[in-house]
């Protein structure tokens, strides 16, 4: 995943079960709550440098041996009271930490706290780096209040493990950034007093910043497409069609496209301001949808003559399989492939088979949904096996990957590991 796209999970402000917010347990070594001056930090000899933000392409890849620059994988965590709210991993970063948080992840998390019904304040942040393919060396666990980051620590520490990254270790930093809801001071309140001097608070500041024409992109996107609530029944937000007067669900994805267009200096003040090409991605959805219900329901064009595409089948496909597509059919086929046995570490696999993918297309929105596919597919635990064994691009297609993307995602493994030589039919 790149630093411009990222794909979270969101939890609802009003969810009752406890989702266990902290896993810092899980990681060695006692929490350190001092830093260091930066004035006394010397360089670290023979450090691989990062590489400056402004060189840095977030679509391009930096893996390469002998390494150029200071290569890590960052997996980071916001919690709200002690939930958590969102957990993603930023992988190929190769500038700096300090930087990334400045330029990309502080923005990201900002708006994702403002985007809640409820107010929220920074608590603390704990930060863990690891080599995790090196068992012999330890983690090293920092903890600071609220956001008062000593970067320079977290940097040095890094680039002492250069030798490592050297002899092909992999390093990680792990970020949990714990905020905690602003209470009302002053004399006790019921519940509804407190969330009307919030929400006035809130208001306020809009109409400060507003005026001063500072309003958080985040903050105006988030708010703006809410879901207003039954009868839609679209999740947390939709798009509000007044031509075709309907509600379109919008995906994640689509939300950061959205702010990301914000940001580019363009309007959007009411629901008429949706750019065309996000109309047209939503109109594409709900007609993917449709065709799904009818094929469900078995009443999928009576008399309709099928349009038949002969394609050239691949040598490794059996000849069971050589039967031309039938575009009425659902995407995935229903008997199962032979399982596969791919050698090396399953995630690292993954990884390779995403940048093999994003080689073959010029797009960047395709590489981007290929990427999108790449993480569906590591945050539910999958891996080439088990997706080559479900072979179910469906999944990918409800989750917001594109048709084409989805299936080659599915169908073009054996491809890939044939290319690599490493494929074994079990």
């Amino acid at each position: 995943m790149t630093g411009d796209d990222w794909l979270y999970e969101i939890s609802s402000d009003d969810e009752n079960d406890h989702q266990g917010g902290s896993d810092i347990s899980d990681f060695d070594g006692d929490l350190d709550h001092s830093t260091s001056p930066h004035s006394l930090l010397p360089p670290v000899p023979g450090a691989l440098p990062f590489l400056d933000y402004h060189g840095w392409a977030s679509s391009q890849s930096y893996d390469e041996q002998p390494p150029r620059w200071l290569l890590y994988t960052m997996q980071w965590k916001l919690t709200l009271n002690s939930r958590k709210a969102v957990e993603q991993t930023e992988q190929n970063l190769v500038i700096a930490p300090s930087d990334f948080w400045k330029e990309v992840l502080s923005s990201k998390v900002d708006g994702i706290v403002a985007s809640k019904k409820k107010s929220y304040e920074t608590s603390a942040t704990t930060i863990v780096m690891s080599v995790p393919n090196d068992r012999s060396e330890d983690k090293i666990t920092k903890h600071f209040q609220g956001q008062q980051i000593d970067w320079p620590v977290v940097e040095r520490q890094l680039q002492g493990w250069s030798q490592l990254l050297r002899a092909g270790k992999r390093l990680k930093v792990y970020v949990q950034l714990d905020y905690v809801e602003t209470l009302s001071t002053g004399r006790p309140a019921g519940r509804g007093a407190t969330a009307m001097g919030l929400a006035e608070r809130s208001a306020r500041m809009d109409a400060e910043q507003e005026a001063a024409g500072e309003v958080d992109p985040w903050r105006r996107v988030y708010q703006l497409m809410r879901c207003p609530g039954a009868p839609c029944d679209n999740g947390q937000w939709c798009w509000q069609d007044r031509a075709r007067k309907m509600h379109h669900k919008l995906l994640d994805h689509q939300m950061r496209d959205l702010v990301r267009w914000v940001q580019q200096g363009h309007n959007l003040d009411t629901h008429d301001d949706v750019p065309e090409e996000i109309r047209a991605q939503l109109y594409a959805q709900e007609q993917q949808g449709r065709k799904r219900k009818r094929q469900g329901s078995g009443s999928d064009s009576a008399g309709h003559v099928p349009v038949i595409i002969h394609n050239h089948i691949p040598d490794y496909v059996a000849a069971s399989d050589r039967a031309s597509p039938d575009l009425g059919s659902p995407v995935s086929p229903p008997s199962r492939p032979l399982p596969l046995c791919v050698t090396g570490l399953r995630d690292d696999a993954v990884e390779a088979y995403c940048k093999w993918h994003c080689s073959k297309v010029r797009s960047l929105t395709q590489k981007r949904y290929f990427e999108l596919a790449y993480n569906l597919t590591l945050e539910r635990g999958l891996d080439l096996e088990l997706v080559h064994e479900d072979n179910d691009a469906q999944f990918f297609i409800e989750q917001g990957v594109l048709e084409g993307v989805a299936r080659r995602w599915v169908r073009d493994i054996e491809v890939y590991l044939e290319h690599e030589h490493s494929i074994v039919v079990a």
